[in-house]
């Protein structure tokens, strides 16, 4: 696929959270925190092997998230 969306279920009680995708040729095409609830999706990218950063900052809490290509 060339998009993905990421299905946010998330409950942070503090710190700071940033998930980053990027596409196949290493072009973020999304960024964001870890939510509560939502569904956003990425932005148009190259398909093929996509990568996914997690960075936490002093997180306390249940994260929960999962990106799906279509």
């Amino acid at each position: 696929g060339t998009r993905a969306t990421v299905n946010h279920s998330s409950a942070i009680d503090s710190g700071t959270t940033i998930v980053q995708i990027f596409d196949a040729n290493n072009v973020e095409v999304y960024s964001g925190a870890l939510l509560s609830s939502g569904t956003p999706a990425t932005t148009d990218g190259i398909a093929g092997n996509w990568k996914v950063r997690v960075t936490l900052t002093n997180v306390y809490g249940a994260l929960n998230f999962r990106a799906q290509m279509f």
